[in-house]
């Protein structure tokens, strides 16, 4: 196994520690609007999912009545939902300008140097926001390495071939996919791509399973492109 000339990558938990920020953030909004503090296990384990199934997923142990103290109780309501993800998307926003280039995995950015120095084309495909993709890739400096960037839509897979397409590939036997959760092992494998697993990123135990294969380090990308 080796050679493989085409890499598409996930970005949060993937190529960025993204939790540092969001779990951070969660928490101070969580604070604010009265809701129970979000372990960071948490945060991580509802990374991927796009836009507001994100907070769906998040608040999904958060029982429909909340406790905020003095026996006084809470709906979890739409209203309420969309004040959380308001609240935590502008901290994480903060919160990563902040961190920098310490948003990314150990090891990712010499990776990223050492597959364009092979010649291997690199994307992105992220159910990520614009606004969030576009500001982690300006501070932590990896924009130019990708050759296209596709993010803010929540069918992975439909991405996922759009820039095979694009890419003018006629066939896929040199192309892998690098993400960390099962939307990216089902994108894939819906386009007859490698599925890679980022071990050292927010791959969860029990989806491991789903990825053709388990990157441990960042460093074992290379021998795929050997």
């Amino acid at each position: 196994m080796g050679a493989y000339k085409h890499f598409i990558f996930d970005m949060d938990g993937t190529l960025s520690d993204t939790a540092k920020a969001t779990s951070i953030a969660c928490n101070e909004a969580a604070k604010k609007l009265g809701l129970p503090p979000f372990p960071v296990e948490q945060v991580k384990a509802a990374m991927g999912y796009p836009g507001l199934e994100y907070y769906h997923v998040l608040l999904g142990n958060v029982k429909p009545a909340l406790n905020i103290g003095s026996g006084i109780k809470r709906s979890f309501t739409q209203e309420l939902l969309l004040a959380f993800q308001k609240e935590t998307d502008l901290g994480e926003a903060l919160e990563i300008q902040r961190i920098g280039k310490g948003m990314l995995f150990p090891g990712v950015e010499e990776i990223l140097e050492e597959l364009k120095d092979l010649e291997v084309e690199l994307y992105i495909a992220s159910t990520g926001r614009p606004d969030h993709i576009n500001l982690l890739l300006d501070v932590t400096g990896i924009r130019s390495f990708f050759k296209s960037i596709c993010c803010g839509r929540s069918r992975k897979v439909e991405m996922t071939g759009e820039i095979i397409r694009t890419a003018g590939a006629s066939f896929s036997e040199d192309w892998l996919f690098v993400g960390d959760r099962h939307i990216d092992a089902e994108a894939a494998k819906g386009n007859g791509i490698l599925a890679v697993g980022a071990g050292y990123g927010y791959c969860l135990e029990e989806e491991r399973e789903l990825f053709d294969i388990i990157a441990e380090s960042p460093g074992d990308l290379l021998k795929l492109a050997k």
